[in-house]
């Protein structure tokens, strides 16, 4: 195992594309934007079937249990057997709907309603 620390985003964008998918096991998280950026990268996401990571990827990723190491391999066996350009679309789709130009606007009017 290697652990790169900071890495340029035109090297983590090389990183994702290289890669054969993100897996996150996570069993708690906040938002989830390490998938949205793989999805972005053209790299299909192998997600833990938490409610988050349900909401934000939507059907752009493969969800396993992350308590059962079975369920793992069950996913990883489903992105071998399904149509792989069909999820990185998917995921290039879900990716667009969190640009940083249209969060930053949602945030700014979610502040002006609050003034």
């Amino acid at each position: 195992m290697v652990f790169l620390g900071f890495v340029p985003d035109e090297k983590l964008i090389n990183l994702y594309q290289e890669s054969t998918a993100l897996v996150q096991p996570s069993v708690s998280e906040g938002f989830g934007l390490t998938g949205i950026e793989a999805m972005a990268s053209h790299t299909p996401v192998l997600a833990s079937d938490i409610k988050v990571f349900k909401e934000i990827y939507q059907d752009a990723a493969i969800f396993f249990d992350p308590k059962k190491p079975e369920s793992f391999i069950e996913a990883v066996k489903k992105l071998e057997i399904s149509n792989r350009k069909k999820i990185i679309d998917q995921g290039l789709q879900v990716a667009k709907q969190y640009s940083f130009d249209q969060m930053a606007k949602d945030i700014w009017q979610a502040l002006l309603k609050q003034l």
